[in-house]
């Protein structure tokens, strides 16, 4: 029974991660320990711990509007439990609200399936009779199992993800299009005496983050603009394409008004600055655009 580790590898991004995941797996080799196994998982379990902090840090956990919190017996207040901490893996600040009434996400489902995965991974960590010194075969039926929960466990929580950004697309290109489309572009304004942006288009974006206060995006797309020279019979126009990129966000309580500032908007026109040709007829046109607007 083989299992495909770099599926596991796809969730890591440290260089720890990747030792520790790597080291776990050294674990199952030495076929002298008789804890072989039981190493093996007390180590993946590790790597769910550090993962999962990297993903829901507890002081962004805390900030967040639905966080409530548990108490010790003392009184004072504890971590942020296992439940919150994958809640806000998923969701970020997001309220239950808006997640499951507006997204048609249920994260108490989600949360019981990531909880029995995680769970059953735990349940390897201990030593006993049916765990200890065990054959080559159960050990591979067993870190198989291990590994698959592992895996299940982040990819529910990166699919779960990767759903509520994607709703959120729609919103981001209206948005995007507005901000393009009703200030003025330097970038395409230099080009001509007068320029009108035609169309926008989002080629592709992504989310780089989710905290207890904003969702961030960034991404590219293409505008296609129409620059004008000259006037009446004199008039020209060339329409061109220009790739840009962006980054933008917004807020976990208003997640739908996407907020975008010009600055945040690059658009590449460096094409036409290169292409001499280009540069001289733009030149030309706007020369005579020029004499055809002077008065004698």
């Amino acid at each position: 029974m083989r299992f495909d580790t770099s599926k596991i590898e796809n969730y890591l991004e440290s260089n720890f991660e990747m030792s520790l995941f790597r080291a776990s797996l050294e674990n199952l080799t030495n076929k002298d320990q008789p804890l072989r196994f039981n190493n093996f998982s007390y180590s993946m379990r590790e790597l769910y711990r550090h993962v999962l902090d990297r993903l829901s840090p507890d002081d962004q956990v805390k900030k967040c509007d639905w966080f409530k919190p548990v108490f010790d017996e003392n009184g004072k207040p504890r971590r942020p439990t296992r439940r919150q901490k994958i809640i806000y893996s998923i969701r970020g600040g997001l309220n239950d609200e808006y997640t499951k009434d507006k997204l048609k996400i249920v994260i108490d489902e989600l949360l019981s399936e990531i909880l029995e995965s995680y769970n059953l991974l735990s349940k390897y960590t201990h030593v006993n009779e049916a765990t200890f010194n065990i054959s080559d075969e159960e050990v591979n039926e067993f870190s198989f199992n291990v590994l698959d929960y592992f895996l299940k466990i982040f990819s529910l929580i990166s699919d779960t993800r990767h759903s509520i950004f994607s709703r959120l697309h729609q919103h981001l290109s209206n948005e995007l299009t507005s901000t393009i489309i009703s200030e003025t572009r330097s970038e395409i304004d230099i080009l001509s005496q007068d320029s009108y942006i035609e169309g926008v288009e989002i080629y592709e974006f992504e989310v780089l983050g989710i905290d207890s206060e904003n969702i961030y995006f960034a991404g590219n797309g293409n505008i296609s603009a129409s620059l004008n020279y000259g006037k009446g019979d004199d008039a020209t126009e060339i329409v061109d394409d220009f790739d840009f990129d962006f980054q933008c966000f917004s807020s976990v309580h208003s997640p739908t008004v996407i907020l975008i500032s010009s600055e945040s908007i690059s658009i590449d026109n460096s094409n036409w600055f290169e292409d001499k040709d280009v540069v001289s007829e733009v030149s030309t046109l706007q020369m005579e655009s020029d004499n055809s607007s002077v008065d004698f």
